[in-house]
């Protein structure tokens, strides 16, 4: 018994370190100001990847693949991955269809123009930042959360990322496809306890979202 409640106390301080370190990751981010894409890109890595990593790897002394860098159960990955894809692209063909998000969400005109920096674009800047969204928020924030939130650790997380982005006034028609993803890819990193389905939907769903927002467009 007092071994049980030793163990509770240990991972009751293991939640409360960890989740004190993820506002400290958030705080820094805000508090660095980023003046171009370049600086942006850097600050995001350091303070959303490299120092969960640093901290995990150093201080909690766990492997990386218990905050989802893993691709097991291949079978349920691949089948919550194509429901988080073909969800999240109703929502965004809804959204498209029945808001003034085509108006409002922006591609640059290099990306509309030119098939070949479409590609480039897509599968070097957006799946970057994609990696990033998706190691911190349902990697490291989602997988902390679960240990005591369980499956309202998927909402938690979609809030904590809708409350940063209205902390720093960003358009919310710009982090659409985010937001989207912060729930359906938090419902397959979940379900899953892998980042890596999450991504590949991810990564699918930027590519066939903004080939139709430029189909539309033309």
């Amino acid at each position: 018994m007092f071994k049980s409640k030793q163990n509770f106390l240990i991972q009751d301080k293991e939640f409360l370190t960890t989740s004190a370190v993820i506002l400290v990751c958030l705080l820094l981010l805000l508090a660095f100001p980023s003046e171009n894409s370049a600086q942006n890109i850097t600050k995001s890595f350091f303070f959303l990847v490299l120092l969960p990593v640093l901290y995990i790897k150093f201080i909690l002394k766990k492997n990386l693949s218990e905050y989802g860098l893993n691709t097991n159960n291949k079978k349920s990955g691949i089948a919550w991955g194509v429901f988080g894809l073909a969800f999240s692209l109703a929502v965004f063909y809804s959204l498209i269809n029945y808001t003034n998000l085509s108006a409002n969400y922006v591609l640059p005109s290099y990306v509309i123009n030119d098939f070949r920096f479409f590609l480039l674009y897509e599968l070097t800047l957006v799946l970057f930042f994609l990696f990033i969204n998706e190691f911190f928020w349902r990697g490291f924030v989602l997988f902390t959360l679960s240990k005591k939130l369980f499956w309202l650790s998927v909402p938690a997380q979609a809030l904590i990322y809708l409350a940063l982005a209205a902390i720093t006034k960003t358009s919310l028609w710009q982090l659409t496809p985010y937001l989207i993803l912060s729930v359906t890819s938090g419902i397959v990193a979940y379900k899953t306890k892998s980042i890596a389905f999450s991504i590949a939907a991810g990564m699918l769903f930027f590519i066939i979202s903004d080939s139709y927002l430029i189909y539309i467009l033309k």
